[in-house]
């Protein structure tokens, strides 16, 4: 599940950095989302045991 989850926002973060690459209005919400994506990682990587667990 982990690995799905990990894919998932690979995945979206390459259709939101490129695809808004050369608009300048939308490159900096997609930093924002950038660092959304990285707290997310780091969510779900610190609780990878627990997902180990009950998944």
């Amino acid at each position: 599940m982990f690995i799905i989850i990990k894919y998932i926002l690979i995945k979206y973060l390459y259709l939101e950095i490129f695809g808004n690459f050369y608009k300048k209005r939308t490159v900096i919400k997609s930093l924002f989302f950038l660092y959304f994506l990285y707290f997310l990682y780091y969510f779900f990587l610190l609780h990878s045991i627990f997902f180990k667990k009950y998944f």
